[in-house]
């Protein structure tokens, strides 16, 4: 699994101890919200949106060591932010935009299989 750090998720599951099923179900909710406020915003070109909304899936998938998640959202986040007063390029954000998907959907499997665990 590539796309987790193992040491990352088990610092915060250890340090958040009971809680931890609450944060993972938090995540998993919010970026579910973050993914589709962002493919919105994509076909309005609403730009601040697209980066702020990357900016929250970021930091949240960095918090849990998520790393793949974390570094499309990266990509994505910057990516806008250096269009901000440039032209506009819809299609190198939908690029980026699509790897976050695709690994945001990665996660959202280990996290549902996780907070499963957890009932």
């Amino acid at each position: 699994m590539n796309y987790l750090n193992f040491d990352s998720y088990n610092q915060v599951k250890t340090s958040m101890k009971d809680k931890f099923p609450i944060l993972l179900e938090r995540y998993h909710v919010d970026g579910k919200k973050y993914i589709s406020i962002i493919q919105d915003a994509l076909v309005q070109s609403d730009l601040d949106t697209i980066i702020n909304n990357a900016h929250n899936i970021k930091s949240s998938s960095g918090l849990i060591g998520f790393v793949m998640v974390h570094e499309h959202a990266k990509n994505l986040e910057y990516s806008g932010k250096s269009m901000v007063n440039e032209a506009l390029d819809v299609e190198t954000l939908e690029i980026h935009f699509n790897k976050l998907v695709k690994a945001f959907n990665e996660a959202e499997e280990f996290v549902i299989d996780q907070l499963d665990d957890f009932k």
